[in-house]
């Protein structure tokens, strides 16, 4: 599912390659923030309150699980957008761009004169921003997450998503500076991250499946067809809302219950690769704009399909061969330990 979902995400970053635009790609990362909160429950939450590890390693795990690949798009986005003095075709200075990539390399939001996007060189950084905030604050406050506690927060951010996809009539904000879009984000992020713990401590509620139709069907063409809707007009903001709070998490939910599914060695590849795919294919595809617009514009969509037909191997290989090695290193100095790495 965190595969497809970074391919619908890439799609709607690279609208040249294709010549099409899937409106509802943006509630993706709405996906994202629940599946976070659910393999982060699983990963940790024994951990934590057991005290096997501590909050402050908790949180240099996380750094660590994002920065090495995300480091490398920083720098390839650098290049290329201080070689033509411009970002999304408004120029700047070079050491406008050099300051705005220092926050950034601290996963921290910079403003640049022209742009309201809250981050300028790696538009997708938003969400790693967001989440990241909910992972210390889940470190910092799980002891309080009770059985009582968890639903009722759950509750008031989903009333607070809900007003939020009313106000701004859906909710593709989040990604740009406003105390509204801001609001949004954290909103959004918050949300999505209680449900995925919820559904975790819930999961055991309904039985494992065997069967593929429930367990791999209906998540993943689910999500396509929801990414792939049309602007709903002044229903927007319900269809936006009722994906987010209803349909992803019983996606989650049916997905994470699975006992076996066919190709499993393609999806687990396909869902390694999401991240790379995710923090990558945008400056991948400013430099490739850059060296080819004709093309690439006369071609669409095979230009969109040769671009995912190259990252998404190239990306598997990226997380296999320098991602996960890097990750375990940095952990083991962390952790005071030369065990491996916790992988997601």
């Amino acid at each position: 599912m965190r595969g497809i979902a970074a391919l619908f995400v890439l799609t709607r970053h690279t609208g040249n390659f294709w010549g099409v635009w899937l409106f509802k790609s943006y509630l993706a990362v709405d996906l994202f923030f629940i599946l976070s909160g659910f393999v982060i429950a699983h990963a940790y939450d024994q951990k934590l309150q057991s005290g096997q590890i501590s909050n402050k390693q908790f949180v240099l795990i996380r750094i660590i699980r994002l920065a090495p690949v995300y480091l490398l798009a920083l720098l390839l986005a650098t290049t290329v957008s201080a070689s033509v003095g411009a970002v999304d075709g408004h120029a700047h200075t070079v050491s406008q761009i050099l300051i705005s990539a220092l926050f950034s390399a601290f996963f921290l939001p910079s403003y640049m004169p022209g742009s309201a996007a809250f981050f300028p060189l790696i538009g997708p950084s938003w969400s790693l921003f967001f989440e990241l905030i909910a992972n210390f604050l889940y470190a910092a406050f799980r002891s309080r997450l009770t059985p009582k506690a968890l639903p009722i927060l759950l509750i008031f951010f989903g009333a607070l998503v809900a007003f939020c996809s009313f106000r701004n009539g859906n909710l593709d904000t989040g990604y740009t500076w406003g105390p509204r879009s801001i609001g949004t984000g954290l909103a959004r992020c918050c949300f999505g991250f209680l449900f995925g713990l919820y559904l975790y401590k819930a999961r055991h509620r309904i039985s494992k499946f065997n069967g593929w139709f429930a367990t791999l069907c209906v998540p993943v063409l689910g999500l396509a067809i929801i990414l792939i809707l049309p602007d709903c007009g002044e229903f927007n903001w319900i269809v936006d809302f009722v994906c987010v709070a209803v349909a992803f998490p019983i996606f989650v939910l049916l997905a994470s219950r699975a006992e076996t599914i066919p190709f499993e060695s393609v999806w687990l590849a396909l869902g390694s690769a999401s991240y790379p795919i995710y923090v990558l294919h945008q400056p991948l595809a400013r430099l490739l704009t850059l060296l080819f617009p004709l093309e690439i514009k006369e071609h669409a969509p095979w230009s969109g399909f040769i671009l995912v037909l190259i990252l998404v191997p190239a990306t598997i290989l990226l997380e296999r061969r320098f991602d996960i090695p890097i990750r375990r290193w940095l952990s083991s100095l962390a952790m005071g330990t030369r065990k491996r790495a916790v992988v997601y």
